[in-house]
């Protein structure tokens, strides 16, 4: 059975037809290139009562968060010169709070991304998308991942005026993209591994940061979805299974309390996959088991309907960022964001 929707692309003005499967978690049939799930038992449900139950649990995980002020006056590196526990400022037009004192980019706060050799010309297609939102507050941190990649960012950052990061010669080399190394294997493990290390990268230098995978493509304003004052803001991946945050896009502001969380995060990376480990740090300060460095953490979760996983985009049609997870391989994401008119290389 399938699904028909209609998803408006308003940077390209289109409106396109999707002929959307009904994925193994509403209904027996799978969307070519989706992942499958396991331990869900809900083969028998229709996708009208499976749509409503996601919205249902994803509403309730929305009330759920952790929402409250930030947790001190600015990570330890900026304390003095915060004043009054003051220290996030509103950017223009209610597009979120960031820190006041990053020493990086002063006045900016920090849209991260990593790129090595098969990603470029999805960096092409995300930067295309994301650029309209990139605004005086925001500066674009390109991680080149590998020696090869760097030429050829160069001849991009001449048109975007990105700061490029060039790869640590000295670390071990990636010989595989994520999309193009299998779900879970060494090549995607190691891509993934660094993300905290990342994000500690500019956090400690007192910068908010927004992380984001670049098989993604901006259509709204995503900043316009942060609200209040929470130290740390998630995307629900799945919301049938419990709280399982996405580390696909994450938006931190630089409390003591999240750089300490992003170190413990770092720390116990090992081999495993990065998003269970940070659901397990997480896990730890709502369930009040952590370390008092950062057990007053803070975190609240974006709005689904915002920030769909791309297994419910017939569900949610009218996002801010599509996503193309839940596929593997380049072409079934590519597919995908052709599907909602998203595609522009």
């Amino acid at each position: 059975m399938t699904l028909e929707r209609r998803a408006a692309c308003p940077i390209l003005g289109c409106v396109v037809i999707l002929h959307v499967a009904v994925l193994a978690q509403c209904g027996s049939a799978s969307e070519p290139g989706a992942a499958r799930l396991s331990g869900v038992d809900i083969d028998t449900m229709d996708s009208g009562s499976c749509a409503s139950m996601l919205q249902t649990k994803a509403a309730a995980h929305s009330a759920t968060s952790t929402e409250a002020g930030p947790t001190a006056a600015g990570p330890p590196e900026v304390q003095a010169n915060a004043q009054d526990g003051n220290w996030l400022a509103l950017s223009p037009e209610a597009r979120g709070n960031f820190s006041e004192h990053c020493t990086l980019y002063p006045g900016k706060r920090v849209v991260l991304v990593t790129v090595n050799v098969n990603y470029l010309n999805m960096f092409r297609n995300w930067l295309h998308f994301a650029q309209p939102y990139l605004q005086s507050t925001e500066q674009l941190r390109v991680v080149a991942e590998q020696p090869e990649v760097v030429a050829p960012l160069q001849d991009i950052q001449q048109t975007y005026g990105f700061d490029l990061v060039q790869p640590d010669v000295a670390a071990q080399p990636i010989a595989a993209s994520l999309l193009e190394g299998p779900y879970r294997s060494s090549e995607f493990v190691g891509v993934v591994g660094k993300r905290p290390d990342r994000l500690l990268d500019v956090m400690t230098a007192g910068c908010s940061v927004l992380y984001v995978d670049i098989d993604t493509a901006w259509v709204k304003d995503p900043f316009l979805s942060i609200k209040g004052n929470a130290d740390v803001y998630v995307t629900d991946d799945l919301p049938i299974r419990g709280a399982d945050y996405c580390t696909c896009l994450l938006y931190m502001n630089p409390s003591p309390a999240s750089i300490s969380f992003v170190r413990e995060w770092a720390q116990r990376m090992g081999t495993s996959m990065d998003q269970p480990v940070f659901n397990e740090v997480l896990r730890e300060i709502t369930e009040h088991r952590a370390p008092a460095s950062m057990a007053s953490l803070t975190h609240s979760v974006l709005p689904q309907d915002q920030f769909p996983p791309g297994l419910l985009a017939m569900v949610y049609t009218t996002p801010s960022v599509w996503h193309a997870n839940w596929r593997e391989g380049m072409n079934n994401k590519i597919d995908f964001l052709k599907s909602v008119g998203c595609w522009n290389i």
